[in-house]
């Protein structure tokens, strides 16, 4: 197995089959994401459950991927700057990983992050977008770190490639509904189908705008005929002549895309 990724994981039981299966097979590269607390601050596992991931989990981790609230956890400290983060990444090293990549997502600044590898503290600074839509970043850049220690690159190449990665999936997110929308994972593929995928796109957003703004003058032909007083059937029948391209609206952006 050229590489393994290790995301949350809750109970106590849980981590001691991965750690022995990981100990029986010994994969060529874990990466290991020690997710312990959500977005929101919440905590994720119970205390025993995060002192069995850090006694069993993190000496196997050829790359662990803490942020900082979850760095914070492991080593008992205050993280809040590149200096505290070069410290943390020292003491999480001590703990038997192999290359600790700190990330500096809550930083109050820029996304600056830093990887230790026992010897050398590498700074990998990284730009802020104003963006909500986050969700998931952290799964993405620790399993693009193993997709891309699994093809070769040195754990130094696999790290800077992942963060090149995400970093451009956060500046090109969805804004999904009202809470907090997924990063753009595929953006650089969709870029790569050239201009005739954008010209598909581009036809298939046009054609879904207009069908937005046919239901919004059907309803406001409604109520001109409902103000005026008028038998309301003609209204409700150009109404529904709208709703049915919201019907076929789907379907064409199927056919688009083929």
């Amino acid at each position: 197995v050229d590489a393994v990724k290790v995301g949350m994981v809750s109970k106590i039981e849980t981590i001691n089959v991965i750690a022995d299966k990981l100990e029986q097979y010994k994969p060529h590269n874990v990466v290991i994401d020690p997710v312990m607390i959500s977005k929101s601050g919440f905590d994720l596992l119970k205390p025993e459950a995060k002192d069995a991931l850090i006694s069993r989990l993190i000496p196997l981790a050829t790359v662990l991927t803490p942020n900082l609230p979850e760095a914070e956890v492991i080593t008992g400290m205050k993280i809040d700057n590149l200096s505290s983060m070069k410290e943390a990444g020292e003491k999480i090293y001590a703990m038997g990983a192999k290359n600790v990549f700190v990330k500096g997502g809550h930083l109050s600044d820029d996304a600056t992050d830093i990887l230790f590898d026992g010897k050398n503290i590498i700074t990998l600074p990284g730009k802020r977008f104003n963006t909500k839509n986050t969700h998931g970043t952290g799964c993405t850049i620790s399993s693009a770190i193993a997709a891309n220690l699994a093809k070769g690159l040195s754990v130094e190449e696999a790290v800077k490639e992942a963060k090149r990665y995400i970093t451009v999936a956060i500046e090109h997110s969805f804004s999904i509904g009202k809470g907090v929308g997924p990063t753009n994972h595929f953006y650089e593929l969709y870029k790569k189908a050239g201009e005739k995928y954008m010209s598909v796109l581009d036809r298939a957003k046009n054609f879904c705008k207009q069908v937005y703004l046919d239901v919004h003058k059907a309803f406001d032909v409604t109520m001109d005929f409902l103000t005026l007083g008028c038998h309301s059937k003609c209204a409700a029948a150009k109404a529904m002549k709208a709703f049915k391209n919201v019907e076929i609206c789907q379907k064409k952006v199927d056919d688009l895309s083929k």
